[in-house]
């Protein structure tokens, strides 16, 4: 079974700390941010990685909130 994770603000540091554990951990990891900070770089990194997905979106976004629990 495939583990999957969704982090939240995913592109600030505490999202990108928890991203990284979780890819370490073999997680399949989607990243949800608007990049209100415009920190896209950070995300870089971890787009080598198969296991990782970016979702460009906001939270408040209750359609794009229930299709990636999904």
């Amino acid at each position: 079974m495939n583990k999957k994770i969704l982090i939240i603000g995913g592109a600030g540091y505490i999202g990108c700390v928890l991203t990284s554990y979780f890819l370490d951990k073999k997680y399949s990891v989607t990243s949800l941010d608007n990049l209100i900070y415009r920190n896209k770089h950070v995300l870089e990194e971890f787009k080598k990685n198969q296991n990782f997905n970016f979702v460009f979106g906001d939270l408040r976004n209750k359609i794009l909130i229930n299709e990636l629990m999904e």
